[in-house]
């Protein structure tokens, strides 16, 4: 991630949103190809999730602060939440 997408996760806490979320779609990425887990990632956090009111606002602003649109944040979002997913699926292979 560049450091632009670092200051941006920050900014939104998307570490810990991705933790939240990772739950319901680690189980849905065990046969799935590295793209495949990132385009699930992508159409959950676009098209399923429903940000909360707080969060929406809080997206607004940093991409705002970083003359970046809101949909760029959004991606960085993806990566961390894709990023995630990816480890434990990579520490579920090695304990097996």
């Amino acid at each position: 991630m560049t450091e632009l997408g670092r200051k941006i996760s920050q900014c939104i806490g998307a570490k810990s949103i991705a933790l939240n979320l990772a739950e319901g779609l680690h189980e849905r990425t065990t046969d799935m190809e590295e793209y495949e887990v990132y385009e699930l990632c992508d159409i959950h956090i676009k098209s399923e999730y429903v940000l909360p009111e707080d969060m929406a606002a809080k997206i607004k602003k940093c991409a705002y602060d970083n003359g970046i649109d809101s949909e760029e944040v959004l991606d960085v979002l993806v990566v961390e939440l894709r990023d995630l997913i990816l480890e434990r699926r990579s520490g579920a292979q090695q304990a097996d």
